[in-house]
């Protein structure tokens, strides 16, 4: 009895990753050390350790079942994540020990004696002008100038093309572009007052041992941070307030 031939396999049919889950579990948990030694502030580090922490460990399940390959990465979002998450509880625990201060005894008053009630003096009306006034006039209302705001660009160099590019926006959002050509760059619009956290994350699609992938934040036309990674599907992360 014969079997059919089985079929010719294509070895240089390239794998798709799902790096997702490790690449946000990081960037919540940079968020979370950075915001919880921050007091007050410091309160949003809560939800982000936490939602890191799930994220970083699902990632991490995802490269031991082989569908993703940012193992470093997850293991980075893991630590940071409970790092994050330890400082919080520490900042609960100093709260809850430190001592009350005590309210001051309250001093009784005695209630003043009541004053003799005057009958008030008969007033005569005063006349009533007959002549108009003079119109109204309505000022004009001032301009709101539009609140400043600062331009921010990410940028990352290299050969070939990037698996995922995670980075973050105003108001602590993120968004990721994936599959894109080297070189590559985007420009965000953030508030010129307050905090601003300022992260880029990539990973290079190469698997050549000589591959090198390279990131950059300037802020207003001006060099923040910049880093560089090589080897095989090398990881770049680089970050900024």
């Amino acid at each position: 009895m014969s079997f059919p031939a089985a079929p010719p396999s294509h070895p240089g049919t390239a794998h798709a990753y799902r790096n997702g889950f490790g690449v946000t579990g990081f960037v919540l948990g940079l968020l979370s050390v950075l915001f919880a030694w921050i007091p007050i502030i410091g309160v949003i580090a809560w939800p982000l350790s936490i939602l890191g922490l799930i994220f970083a460990v699902l990632g991490w399940l995802r490269v031991r079942k082989g569908v993703a390959n940012n193992k470093g990465l997850a293991i980075a979002g893991t630590v940071l994540s409970a790092i994050g998450l330890v400082v919080c509880i520490a900042w609960v625990s100093a709260i809850a020990t430190a001592e009350p201060t005590p309210l001051p005894t309250p001093v009784a008053v005695a209630p003043p004696p009541p004053a003799a009630v005057v009958p008030p003096a008969p007033v005569a009306p005063a006349p009533v002008a007959s002549a108009p006034g003079p119109e109204a006039v309505t000022a004009p209302e001032p301009e709101v100038e539009a609140p400043a705001s600062q331009e921010v660009t990410y940028r990352i160099t290299g050969s070939g093309k990037a698996t995922s590019i995670t980075y973050a926006k105003e108001n602590f959002g993120q968004e990721q572009a994936n599959g894109v050509s080297l070189p590559w760059s985007k420009t965000v619009e953030f508030p010129d007052s307050g905090f601003t956290v300022m992260t880029v994350v990539a990973q290079s699609a190469s698997g050549s041992a000589d591959n090198e992938i390279t990131c950059e934040i300037l802020r207003g036309g001006k060099l923040v941070t910049s880093s560089s990674s090589s080897g095989p599907y090398a990881v770049v992360t680089c970050s900024g307030s």
